[in-house]
């Protein structure tokens, strides 16, 4: 994207945001449509880009409403969770997203999106970083009082 980028193509804020070109992305922001910010939340989510994610959260963006145009399966924290990020994961959830929203392809929570990526890793490196995520959300349900049940 930066070479294209660099060549001409048009910046837009979802790739403002995940080549890290923050003024760009808040020059870009006041003027990005609705369906466009849930696409960019929703790609940076997918990249586990948790810096890209506060400033998404700092424009006002609604953290429970899926993409039209990418994924709309699900929600930027089932996308966070995806990403293996802890740190994105972290972002969405203290910025208020739900954590019981269900996915509409498998009818699954976060933290059940969680459970699937740890029984998928069978115990290798990345099973580390979604074992950590399931127990921030089991925690953070416990906290909430949610206990939403994964699957």
């Amino acid at each position: 994207a930066a070479h294209l980028v660099a060549r001409g193509a048009k910046l837009t804020l979802a790739t403002a945001l995940c080549l890290e070109r923050w003024d760009d992305a808040t020059r870009l922001a006041p003027t990005t449509s609705t369906s466009e910010k849930q696409f960019a939340i929703t790609l940076a989510a997918l990249r586990g880009k948790a810096e890209a994610l506060r400033r998404m959260i700092d424009f006002g963006v609604d953290l429970d409403r899926p993409s039209a145009d990418l994924y709309s399966h699900a929600t930027a924290l089932h996308h966070a969770v995806s990403s293996g990020s802890l740190k994105a994961v972290k972002v969405l959830v203290q910025a208020g997203a739900a954590l019981d929203t269900k996915d509409s392809a498998w009818n699954a929570t976060p933290l059940g999106w969680a459970d699937y990526y740890i029984a998928e890793s069978k115990g290798d490196e990345p099973g580390k970083s979604y074992r950590e995520i399931a127990a921030y959300l089991r925690d953070q349900e416990h906290l909430q009082g949610t206990d939403a049940k994964a699957c």
